[in-house]
This record gives C-alpha cells, structure tokens and sequence, in this order.
C-alpha cells in the first residue's frame, strides 16, 4: 500500500511538500507556544484557556 502512496507525479511531491510544510509550521508554532506559555497569544490569563477549552468543545461536537 505505501508503494501507491510513493508513486505520482512531480506535481503530487509539491504538493507533499506544501502539506507537510504546513504541518511543520504548525508544529513549530506550538512547541514554541508550550515553551514560553500561553502568554504569547496576547489574551488574559482567564480568556486563554477557555478560548481552547471552547474551540475543542465545538470541534468535538
């Protein structure tokens, strides 16, 4: 199954790449977030957490 995955034209890499770029980025911004604390983000030390608690509740369901 992973040969199917590896197969594909030069455009299927770029696009690869794009993804996983983005997904680096991501990943990026929140070690860089879970090292200096959720201060970076600019809310108040109540209305941090509970814009997260809040985004996970309505992506969950």
């Amino acid at each position: 199954m992973i040969e199917k995955a590896l197969k594909g034209e030069p455009r299927y890499y770029m696009w690869l790449v794009f993804l996983l770029g983005i997904i680096g980025v991501g990943m990026g911004c929140w070690f860089y977030q879970l090292h200096k604390g959720l201060g970076i983000t600019g809310m108040g030390r109540d209305i941090s957490w509970g814009v997260y608690i809040a985004q996970f509740t309505y992506l969950v369901g």
